[in-house]
């Protein structure tokens, strides 16, 4: 994607945001959850929350599973993850833009 577009496509979501977001969305909520069998608390905004439950009901898999595989492929892929939290988020976005872009979605 060339840099306009990638613009075009970042105006397209934050006019959509502002559209259609709702405050509780923002909200910050922690949640205990197992990565690997071991008990964590993971807090992200309910906006991030209601994407992964999406993701995970899609890939029929439960959402610990699926943060277990996403923690797996942060410590194979990348040197050093030092915010679990931040990379969740990023997933989620990188996850949505691609939908966009195979669904051919324009904002």
């Amino acid at each position: 994607m060339t840099h306009a577009g990638h613009q075009n496509l970042t105006n397209g979501v934050m006019m959509h945001l502002r559209r259609t977001t709702r405050a509780s969305l923002f909200s910050p909520l922690q949640r205990s959850i197992r990565i690997h069998g071991v008990s964590t608390c993971l807090r992200i905004e309910k906006i991030y929350w209601d994407i992964l439950s999406n993701l995970a009901r899609r890939e029929k898999t439960p959402l610990s599973t699926m943060l277990s595989d996403w923690d797996i492929q942060a410590r194979t892929n990348h040197d050093e993850i030092k915010n679990f939290s931040a990379y969740v988020r990023v997933r989620c976005v990188a996850h949505l833009l691609q939908q966009m872009q195979t669904e051919n979605i324009a904002l």
